[in-house]
């Protein structure tokens, strides 16, 4: 009963606008958090509203010691039922922005609790996560704290190492996260679609500069979240040429969804044992799924990002509009072609057909499980 009284307490004390009080409520309840029958009895008060108005309004200290309460208190699906209730999603989310690692990490490792429900895995997407968590990882905008400290006492060179070693473990959170995001289909298409597949598989590289901490562990949390993004089927075509075969192999015998992150050690040594030549070879496939990198040529407005195949009409490209974001198929077929007639007059005539029918198709042919038909277009030689 005692016990009780005092969670009680405690939790009405997390509302309270003195921030020395507020404080002190925090790092009591955070520290009797860490203990299982602690956290059920807590989780079961009305405290998460409270700690979503200090993430939203209160100072860094504050948030990062309610960040840190409410992760562990998240182990409790109730909690995480009430940080859905009470649209936590989106305030968490605006953390994101922070420069300040310990927050980040607390923040995102409640994002990888709550994916365990499925309307809360969505509702992260829906709010941008997919995109912000892909844009940390990518090293946009929380920079590694190594890059940006140069000349240092011994003491500053020790605590730079703490700060990597920080840094790494809030990459393989931000891994983690994406890994439970894409078991939602919707999700792993965006992700996909975000150019998620490069900023993810530029992780699985070794970090060989001098005196770099080491990275194994980063590298096992970017294959595996590669490793269930290839669980999809509709995405298996992107993993096909970024490894040699006996890696490639090794990759497919894992298994699909499979989360112990030790099982994927033997594909980090297999890959930070490859010669040099190897290695550059991967780099160099890893840098061709690369959906931002400069088009090869254009063809009217759209900038031909990759060659997909060629028939006998013609080549088809993955491209995108100059002016636009989503990606499309082009199919550029020669017109010079005898299939299309011996003589201009014999195509011009076969060009107009065509131009008809699809003409036709455009206006007539929508269904969910048909790849639609935009336009066509004619280009002088």
């Amino acid at each position: 009963i005692v016990c009780f009284h005092l969670f009680q307490t405690l939790v009405k004390l997390v509302a309270s606008r003195d921030n020395n009080v507020l404080l002190g409520a925090l790092l009591a309840l955070t520290s009797l958090a860490e203990s299982s029958e602690c956290r059920e009895k807590i989780g079961g008060l009305s405290i998460v509203e409270n700690l979503l108005i200090v993430l939203q309004e209160y100072d860094l200290l504050s948030k990062r010691l309610t960040a840190e309460l409410l992760r562990l208190l998240c182990v409790d699906p109730r909690v995480r039922e009430q940080v859905k209730v009470y649209e936590g999603v989106p305030i968490l989310l605006s953390l994101l922005h922070s420069d300040h690692l310990k927050l980040l990490w607390s923040v995102v490792w409640i994002l990888v609790q709550l994916c365990e429900d499925p309307e809360a895995s969505t509702e992260i997407r829906v709010w941008g996560g997919i995109k912000q968590l892909l844009h940390i990882l990518q090293g946009k905008g929380t920079f590694p704290p190594w890059l940006t400290l140069k000349k240092q006492t011994k003491k500053k060179k020790r605590s730079t190492v703490l700060l990597s070693e920080a840094y790494f473990h809030f990459l393989t959170t931000c891994c983690a996260a994406v890994t439970e995001l894409v078991l939602n289909d919707t999700n792993a298409q965006q992700v996909v679609q975000e150019n998620g597949v490069y900023i993810i598989g530029r992780l699985i590289l070794p970090n060989n500069k001098k005196n770099a901490p080491r990275t194994d562990l980063v590298q096992c949390y970017a294959f595996r979240a590669l490793r269930f993004l290839f669980s999809m089927e509709r995405n298996r075509h992107l993993f096909k040429r970024l490894f040699p075969s006996d890696m490639f192999e090794m990759f497919i015998d894992i298994g699909h969804y499979i989360r112990d992150i030790t099982t994927y050690e033997k594909l980090v040594a297999k890959l930070n044992s490859l010669p040099e030549e190897e290695l550059k070879q991967i780099v160099e496939n890893i840098e061709s799924v690369n959906q931002d990198k400069a088009p090869t040529k254009f063809i009217g407005n759209y900038a031909i990002l990759d060659h997909l195949g060629s028939g006998a009409f013609g080549s088809v490209y993955k491209v995108r509009k100059h002016s636009g974001q989503n990606l499309l198929a082009m199919k550029e077929v020669n017109l010079h072609n005898p299939a299309f007639g011996k003589d201009k007059k014999d195509r011009d005539n076969s060009v107009e057909k065509i131009v008809s029918e699809l003409t036709i198709i455009k206006e007539q042919l929508h269904h969910p499980n048909i790849v639609r038909y935009y336009k066509t277009f004619l280009e002088s030689e």
